[in-house]
């Protein structure tokens, strides 16, 4: 063998400085894997860059380069397709452990980070939205809803925090109330109206074009948000689904046939002054389990086609089939009750068509709600009326 046959080692070739600015530029200064910003640290009291800019295939093809052997030439390797923006950990990570970090993964987790960067600040085509978050115990069990959540479900419909910071524009509403103390619904009832008072005001200081809610709680107080934000502005409301914790509120892409509803009026009553509505979605609600008085009024009621299912409401379009049966169902109750002053309202739906049940109550029209919890003893308990 001469020396002509052993090929010389690569020589490294370093990203120009435009490499390097298209790379930082496309992150956002925000490293691909954990979204920490990496120009925040400070020395000497003036800001500096902290981030690190690497290879997906090595710098050179020597054997001490992570996934160095791919078949590229050393000015292929410095091109901004093959570099990312990381955090040192991160960059430690990926090139101390080649094999659980391959090519083709960083490539694609670049190329996802990037594109969500681009889509987020494309505020030109993003609506600036308001959220209202509210979130209580279940059954006893603690709840939340991240900020990372609520980003990705609105960017995900081309929306976005209002304002310059999302604190601006999130207005949240924390309930600990025990569901088994019957006092806790009307103090989380004043807490829901005394907060909701500043949304006005948030909305307009921001300049929100519409109110983004997200919800997680029992029934009553869902409903009674839904009837404090009301229809006075454009409203975006978002469902639960169980497809990973940061998409958790995002609507599917890919839903399946949208559901269809049922409703049901009994006979015109001139005189009645009470009825009770059942609203069947999730599961199906035995009105033997409500009070004996509130068992005996006229019913109403409106039910999903076929089985009642967990997921019941799973699109945007499903969703508004619900509110248009559920408008349908309100007029109807108007025309055939006249005299009616209440509406017992016993629900088994998820979060979004528990919002809307009260958002498309008006106020000088409807009769007042009076809104059922389902105890642990499977019997409903009168929980909140809203007038």
């Amino acid at each position: 063998m001469t020396d002509d046959d052993v090929a010389a080692p690569m020589r490294r070739v370093r990203p120009t400085p435009l490499a390097e600015r298209e790379i930082w530029a496309k992150s956002a200064g925000r490293c691909n894997f954990c979204a920490k910003y990496l120009f925040a640290e400070e020395f000497d009291y003036k800001p500096i860059a902290v981030g690190q800019i690497a290879h997906q295939v090595g710098a050179t093809d020597g054997p001490k380069s992570p996934r160095g052997q791919a078949p590229l030439t050393a000015d292929e390797r410095s091109e901004p397709s093959n570099l990312m923006l990381l955090c040192q950990p991160h960059h430690q990570m990926i090139d101390g452990d080649p094999d659980r970090f391959p090519v083709d993964w960083l490539q694609q987790t670049k190329h996802d980070f990037e594109t969500r960067v681009r889509e987020a600040t494309n505020f030109a085509s993003l609506e600036p939205s308001a959220a209202v978050v509210l979130t209580a115990p279940i059954r006893g069990n603690d709840v939340s809803i991240t900020r990372e959540q609520i980003s990705e479900a609105l960017q995900f419909e081309s929306l976005r925090f209002a304002g310059e910071h999302y604190r601006d524009s999130t207005l949240e509403v924390r309930l600990q109330l025990p569901e088994s103390r019957e006092e806790s619904w009307n103090a989380g009832q004043m807490t829901i109206h005394h907060r909701l008072e500043r949304l006005q005001s948030m909305v307009d200081d921001v300049g929100a074009e519409s109110v983004s809610l997200f919800a997680l709680g029992p029934i009553p107080f869902l409903v009674d948000l839904g009837a404090s934000v009301g229809n006075k502005y454009p409203v975006n409301v978002f469902e639960p689904h169980s497809v990973g914790s940061r998409t958790r509120w995002r609507w599917p892409v890919e839903p399946g046939e949208p559901n269809e509803f049922a409703i049901d009026v009994p006979s015109p009553d001139q005189s009645a002054t009470e009825l009770v509505v059942s609203v069947s979605l999730t599961a199906a609600v035995q009105l033997d389990r409500v009070p004996g008085p509130v068992a005996a009024l006229p019913r109403a009621s409106l039910r999903i086609d076929g089985e009642p299912r967990v997921g019941a409401i799973n699109s945007q379009e499903t969703l508004r089939n619900f509110v248009r049966a559920w408008r349908t169902l309100l007029q109807r109750v108007e025309d055939a009750f006249p005299s009616a002053t209440r509406v017992h309202l016993v629900a088994a739906v998820g979060c979004a068509a528990a919002i809307e049940l009260g958002r498309w109550r008006m106020r000088d029209a409807h009769p007042e709600f009076v809104v059922y919890q389902l105890l642990e003893d499977h019997t409903y308990q009168e929980a909140i009326t809203i007038r």
